[in-house]
């Protein structure tokens, strides 16, 4: 029994006042709902300086590369077809060189002959040559369309940097692993990403169209930093996959025999049209 005096307690007060505490948490906590909002690298101006002169330092010391040959493959992608091919590039950089693309069964598609930015086309399948006044157009009739030219592909396949990229940068911004430059002027590589070894594992630009470039698994030889793969993306949906599987540095210039390539003596020499190297007639 009850004393008449006591008071009845409230069943539910300490639950209400428990709902109300939960529900102001949960106002107060609503924020921390939220997606997490991921840091942005600092920047540290005299590392990025730093890394920016160790990698022009590393170019000066390097000696230089008068010859060099490379064997690998390339996978290209484009809305119109996909394709694997070999190759084999050699030569005194950054020309004359020879460049053997092969299918995948082994069959040799053509063979090439570049000094400066010309190139003589030879295609077996047909026993016919073809000239072309640049390798931009060169590499476009076999479905490749480069931002760069083959002797360009051919320095930056090596490490050899001096002649692509500028020494001035026009700023920089960080990057989870390094730092992002941007050259000055009208340049064809308008961006270049340097990793905190100094090492370029990445390059961009806009001309001739919009494309972006990434170097992994790298490696370093006599002084260089290479890349075994090679990932390109374009604006117009293309992709490009450069394995390097082989690489080798001279001493010395390749001698000219090995560079000149000789046409049999029936081949029908034609001005080339970007259809003629994929047989289309």
């Amino acid at each position: 029994m009850r004393s008449p005096g006591s008071k009845t307690p409230v069943p539910y007060a300490g639950a209400s006042a428990l709902l109300v505490f939960a529900c102001l948490l949960l106002i107060w906590g609503g924020g921390g709902c939220a997606p997490l909002q991921r840091e942005e690298p600092s920047i540290d101006h005299k590392e990025a300086n730093s890394t920016w002169s160790e990698f022009w330092a590393r170019q000066d010391r390097g000696s230089p590369l008068t010859g060099a040959s490379l064997q690998g493959s390339l996978n290209i992608f484009t809305p119109e077809q996909k394709r694997r091919v070999t190759f084999e590039l050699w030569g005194n950089l950054p020309t004359p060189l020879r460049l053997h693309l092969r299918a995948g069964i082994g069959a040799t598609i053509s063979i090439w002959e570049i000094r400066d930015n010309r190139v003589l086309i030879f295609s077996p399948r047909t026993n016919e040559a073809y000239i072309a006044a640049n390798t931009a157009q060169a590499t476009a009739a076999m479905g490749m369309r480069l931002p760069f030219s083959m002797p360009e592909m051919a320095q930056l396949l090596t490490g050899k940097w001096q002649d692509l990229l500028t020494r001035m940068h026009d700023g920089f911004t960080a990057t989870p692993n390094g730092y992002a430059f941007s050259l000055q002027g009208e340049q064809r590589i308008e961006r270049v990403v340097l990793d905190d070894r100094a090492r370029v594992v990445a390059i961009s630009g806009n001309r001739p169209y919009g494309w972006s470039m990434e170097r992994k698994a790298l490696t370093a030889r006599g002084g260089r930093i290479l890349s075994r793969r090679i990932e390109l993306t374009t604006q117009r949906e293309e992709e490009l996959i450069l394995r390097v599987k082989e690489f080798e540095q001279r001493s010395s210039p390749w001698p000219e025999a090995d560079m000149r390539l000789t046409l049999p003596q029936d081949t029908e020499i034609r001005t080339l049209r970007p259809v003629d190297l994929d047989g289309n007639r």
